[in-house]
């Protein structure tokens, strides 16, 4: 619907400079054409596109980037006779890439196998997060979220990460980015895990 509003759009903004410069084009749709008429018909019918476009594309918006959480049942995959024990916790989506959060246990040692696994599953490109507690994931969901909402003090934000960044990188055993489409183990660890892991 909003290419339709978009065309609209582009015609009625070539018309009205058309129209504006040769008010005459249009006496066949307007009677006594002059550059006043065809600047309110055709400056009207721009107006009512944008406010079309604007309508059409925030709903498309709203809906293409709704959160589509799920959690299913703990996976059993056989991949080269190894069972691959996991459980999504998340699929978001939106218009770009996928970013799948997964469950394993705390004694996985077949992380990059089993996010190699779940891509096979990707719709689009995708991030996918191996987590081996669901409660540090809900505590890293709850710092995104923190960080994702304009009213929130950048200070509780940082305090939020600083109280939970070490757990959040033991418990990030692997990611696969899609812009790089490799595995990390633990990604988490860096500097900044580091510098708090020695405090």
């Amino acid at each position: 619907m909003d290419d339709l509003f978009g065309f609209l759009i582009l015609g009625s903004m070539i018309a009205l400079i058309v129209g504006l410069v040769k008010p005459g084009v249009f006496s066949r749709f307007i009677k006594n054409p002059t550059r006043k008429k065809v600047g309110l018909i055709l400056g009207g019918l721009l107006f009512v596109s944008f406010i079309g476009l604007g309508m059409t594309a925030d709903t498309k918006t709203a809906t293409s980037t709704t959160e589509t959480t799920q959690t299913q049942p703990t996976s059993s995959l056989t991949s080269k006779d190894e069972k691959l024990n996991y459980e999504i916790l998340s699929n978001e989506e939106n218009k770009v890439v996928e970013n799948i959060a997964v469950l394993v246990e705390k004694t996985e040692t077949q992380g990059e196998a089993i996010a190699m696994e779940v891509k096979k599953t990707c719709k689009k490109p995708c991030n996918i997060d191996i987590w081996n507690s669901r409660e540090v994931y809900a505590s890293y969901k709850q710092y995104q979220n923190l960080s994702g909402d304009s009213k929130t003090p950048l200070t509780q934000i940082e305090q939020h990460k600083e109280q939970n960044y070490v757990k959040w990188g033991d418990s990030l055993i692997g990611s696969i980015d899609f812009e790089t489409n490799s595995y990390n183990d633990n990604p988490l660890q860096d500097w900044y895990y580091k510098e708090l892991k020695d405090k």
